[in-house]
């Protein structure tokens, strides 16, 4: 997705990009830039620094509990969280609910 020049995208892509450079748990992104997996409570606190934010349902409206950010703005989250950190958090959640 090309997002252009629109300078009010810039800011929020810093303000995101500076949360998970100073703000974001640094050991689990360390632990997934290793190539490790993470456990059950490392996931856990990964999803709990983002929602503390309200910004682990970032597609959700504000009236829902939701940032009510637009779809630019989602896209920016995702490309900046790290992919590990989703993708192990889905298999944790999947692993979870078929048993």
């Amino acid at each position: 997705m090309k997002l252009g020049h629109d300078t009010a995208l810039q800011a929020f892509r810093e303000k995101i990009r500076s949360y998970f450079q100073q703000d974001y748990p640094q050991d689990i992104l360390a632990k997934v830039a290793s190539g490790a997996s993470l456990t059950t409570a490392e996931v856990r606190r990964a999803e709990m620094a983002l929602g503390e934010r309200g910004w682990l349902a970032s597609a959700w409206p504000e009236e829902y509990g939701g940032p009510g950010w637009s779809i630019e703005e989602q896209y920016i989250l995702t490309r900046n969280w790290s992919g590990p950190v989703r993708r192990r958090s889905r298999q944790w959640v999947s692993s979870m609910s078929v048993r």
